[in-house]
């Protein structure tokens, strides 16, 4: 259902953990008019409030007409669920699968969580294709909730592996009893793969931006013990950590449970959806692909990071922006102090954590810097392939805050398809190159924030200072920070 203005976003459970984090995104990404339900009866009616009871959805009003609904309310836990099974199926399962039918034949895309616990975990990394094997009632209840929902229209189901936020939960309680003096117990027989709320709640705007459907993974990118993951948290006061006492947790018996999965997750560019057909090679994700469709362009992009690391040689601190699976980083961090490769695509990113041959010398992470600078300060920052992703609308800004994320003698190298190449581009390339350039307008554009720029004209293997309406692919070396240069804001 449209609705005039905004399109209308209803967050159900927006006072728990995953909803309140979810609900401050959307207020801050501004494109929602948002609304949340309570089952305070005391809080509804205020800031959009509405009070929903997951026992009787057939009372919920939708008269306000809603364009997208997220469900994160539940019964959660295993002993919640193990000591009212009646009761807590009835608002997992019953009511919120009833929520959803009237939903969606109200005209409303829904997305729904679930949880890791549809497996039994036996072992690391569940896939989407892998049936379920729940082995406790709150698994059951997600696994039912999954069946009853799934074949409705309009609807996507997001799993989660154990989501910890550090001022709440099980992370809040062992601080309290540490600083209380007492100690605490943590398995070491049970890992987990943690994700916090934000992130969460940045995987969920991906997917109400798109109106996903299907089923959908997000994960941490690795598996640790409860006590490993006790010993991290304390790692910077030592005299806390004599205080953890490894226990074992009796559910897993003689022998070790998992919570991790493999994320699975649409990409934010839907042209590149085609590249997890391929699959994940050791070269990485977007390399793999290249690999097998048209193998001479890895030569072409390993030139490329070679001519950036000697550009960048010797600097002390150096940011990749759009790394994608990073294939050629490694040729940079040979010739810099340390290498940060940051992606606004979540699939990407995890990729790259999990599977990447320099994940302990390379910092992955996920930013868009479209959105704002990075924190940190580098001395050196490169693109390569995206500023022709960028809509002409928000380059100066993209730009802007990548000069907020560096020094005030920090080296800008900007690679680009140039305009005249793109008739000899491949589809799956022009589908999102909507601002490729001339030289002369890449270097204006750079001029405008940057005391010194530098053109070189690229074609194949070879950088040169040739024609650049001849060239097709064009660097950019921007030097010395324009004064007062900064982003809105800042």
């Amino acid at each position: 259902m449209s609705s005039p203005g905004k399109p209308r976003l209803l967050v159900v459970g927006a006072d728990g953990l995953i909803g309140s984090a979810l609900e401050r995104r959307l207020r801050e990404a501004g494109r929602f008019e948002v609304w949340g339900t309570t089952r305070r009866r005391e809080s509804a009616g205020r800031g959009n409030r509405l009070h929903l009871d997951l026992r009787d959805p057939e009372d919920f009003d939708l008269s306000t007409g809603f364009d997208v609904a997220v469900i994160c309310a539940c019964v959660g836990g295993e002993a919640a669920c193990a000591a009212d099974p009646d009761g807590s199926r009835q608002v997992n399962v019953t009511g919120q699968a009833r929520l959803a039918d009237r939903l969606v034949a109200s005209g409303c895309h829904v997305l729904a969580l679930s949880s890791n616990a549809v497996f039994d975990g036996s072992r690391e990394f569940f896939t989407t294709k892998d049936p379920p094997s729940p082995r406790t009632e709150y698994g059951r209840q997600k696994r039912d909730l999954e069946a009853a929902i799934q074949s409705l229209p309009s609807v996507g189901i997001l799993r989660l592996t154990k989501v910890l936020d550090g001022s709440t939960g099980l992370p809040a309680r062992w601080d309290r009893e540490l600083e209380a003096g007492g100690t605490i117990e943590a398995f070491d027989n049970h890992f987990i793969s943690p994700i916090t709320p934000e992130e969460v709640a940045s995987v969920l705007l991906g997917l109400i931006d798109r109106r996903a459907t299907g089923l959908f993974q997000f994960s941490g990118a690795e598996s640790l013990t409860f006590q490993a993951y006790a010993l991290r948290r304390y790692a910077d006061r030592p005299e806390l950590l004599a205080r953890i006492r490894p226990a074992r947790d009796p559910a897993a018996g003689d022998g070790v449970l998992y919570n991790s999965l493999r994320t699975e997750l649409p990409t934010e560019e839907a042209q590149y959806e085609d590249l997890k057909g391929v699959g994940a090679q050791s070269l990485g994700l977007m390399t793999g692909h290249a690999y097998a469709t048209d193998p001479r362009r890895l030569a072409f992009t390993l030139s490329r990071y070679k001519f950036v690391a000697k550009m960048l040689k010797g600097k002390t601190s150096v940011l990749e922006i759009g790394c994608a699976d990073a294939f050629g980083a490694p040729l940079v961090l040979q010739e810099v102090g340390a290498l940060t490769a940051a992606d606004f695509d979540w699939m990407f990113v995890r990729e790259a954590q999990a599977k990447h041959p320099f994940r302990d010398k390379i910092r992955f992470l996920r930013h868009d810097m479209v959105e704002g600078p990075l924190q940190g300060v580098f001395d050196g920052a490169f693109c390569l392939d995206v500023l022709e992703h960028i809509a002409p609308e928000a380059e100066s800004r993209f730009v802007l805050n990548v000069c907020e994320s560096l020094t005030d003698d920090g080296v800008f190298v900007v690679g680009i398809p140039s305009l005249e190449s793109q008739v000899y581009a491949s589809e799956i390339s022009k589908a999102g190159h909507v601002n490729c350039k001339t030289g002369e307008d890449l270097r204006a554009f750079m001029l405008k924030f940057f005391s010194n720029v530098f053109l070189f004209s690229m074609n194949d293997e070879v950088v040169h200072t040739g024609y650049a309406p001849m060239a097709h692919y064009l660097f950019a070396i921007g030097c010395g920070k324009r004064p007062g240069v900064s982003a809105p804001g800042g």
